[in-house]
């Protein structure tokens, strides 16, 4: 999917400062809990950092730059549904965006409705992958070329509006700004129209926002809230996408850490499972920017490309759990300054 995206909007993207940071994930790095069971034991959940033979290691912004090519932004990540004013201001001020935030909110329902979900939760929500899988066809499908959302059928429409209820109605009385006999269609009438490239690139960065750099700390459930933010990114505004990384890792990790360091007298079997979201893939190339003998060597050293990219072809070395715990608590294998950062004028890290 993300080769089709790159495929599909590179020059948009490109613009964006986003074509980097969502090629340097397109493949990720495979799973080695060797690795990352060892790691864990390096981290103290109380400093945010790595004990280690060299001294204490953090994840400093300039080196999970180097991993990821996300940014530092100008502006604080928060995820938020905006106010009436707020939403006012933006038709006013900014109504292209206004629109594609408007599309693309019409769209989370109606991608909703497709499922059976919206019958059985009072505030459902819809997950990452019915949500993918609603915008993008064939994406399971390797023989068949991906296609994007098409409009729907006027009875299709129909048989959506009885399942939900959602039929369009009249006010008898003023609210707010809207005057008696003011009619608000229902937002399922907006899937009979073809869905804007802008929205649905826009649906794109939603995806990979919440898979590949900021998952939620609890369910796969993809929330209303982070339309506004990506909407933002796909008209080029700079986020704080690094920083938020950054402290989702951080996040996680404590998770991880506090369920295996608990100190009541439980038997194993009665420690209930923890599930911490966090982005492996980050991670691990921070330990092997460090630590690059864990792994084959790389077979591209170009310093202008992230090194998850960098990292695609090479493999994990083959090691057993005592030898890579060793190995991790010696000097030697350690790079402690692999990378410097270099400040532009928006304090934003240049290549390198």
């Amino acid at each position: 999917m993300i080769g089709y995206v790159l495929n599909r909007w590179g020059t948009e993207l490109k613009a964006m400062g986003l074509y980097e940071a969502i090629h340097a994930t397109q493949y990720g790095l495979s799973v080695n809990t060797i690795h990352f069971t060892r790691l864990i034991e390096l981290y103290n959940p109380d400093t945010n950092t790595f004990l280690t033979r060299n001294g204490e290691l953090k994840l400093p912004f300039h080196e999970m730059h180097k991993v990821s090519r996300l940014q530092m932004g100008d502006i604080p990540y928060q995820e938020y549904f905006p106010s009436n004013q707020e939403l006012l201001q933006l038709k006013t001020h900014r109504p292209a965006r206004y629109d594609t935030l408007w599309e693309l909110t019409c769209y989370y329902p109606i991608a909703l409705a497709r499922t059976n979900l919206i019958v059985r939760k009072k505030f459902p929500q819809i997950r990452l992958k019915q949500f993918s899988g609603y915008l993008f066809k064939n994406l399971e499908k390797s023989d068949e070329a991906v296609c994007e959302l098409k409009p729907l059928t006027p009875s299709e429409i129909n048989k959506l509006i009885k399942k939900c209820d959602a039929q369009s109605y009249t006010i008898t009385s003023a609210q707010g700004r809207f005057s008696v006999g003011t009619k608000f269609k229902t937002f399922l009438l907006q899937a009979e129209k073809s869905i804007h490239p802008k929205t649905l690139l826009a649906g794109y960065i939603t995806l990979w926002l919440k898979k590949c750099v900021v998952p939620y700390q609890t369910s796969d459930a993809l929330r209303i809230e982070v339309l506004f933010i990506t909407v933002q990114l796909a008209y080029g505004r700079s986020l704080s996408l690094l920083p938020a990384m950054v402290a989702d890792i951080l996040h996680g990790l404590r998770q991880v850490v506090i369920a295996f360091t608990q100190t009541e007298e439980t038997s194993s079997e009665k420690i209930p499972t923890t599930k911490a979201e966090l982005h492996y893939t980050y991670l691990m190339g921070w330990l092997v920017l460090h630590h690059p003998d864990l792994m084959s060597p790389l077979t591209n050293t170009d310093l202008s490309t992230p090194l998850l990219q960098l990292l695609e072809e090479c493999k994990w070395k083959a090691r057993d759990l005592s030898d890579v715990r060793k190995s991790l608590h010696m000097h030697k294998g350690w790079v402690i300054n692999p990378c410097f950062p270099r400040f532009a004028s928006k304090y934003d890290f240049q290549r390198g």
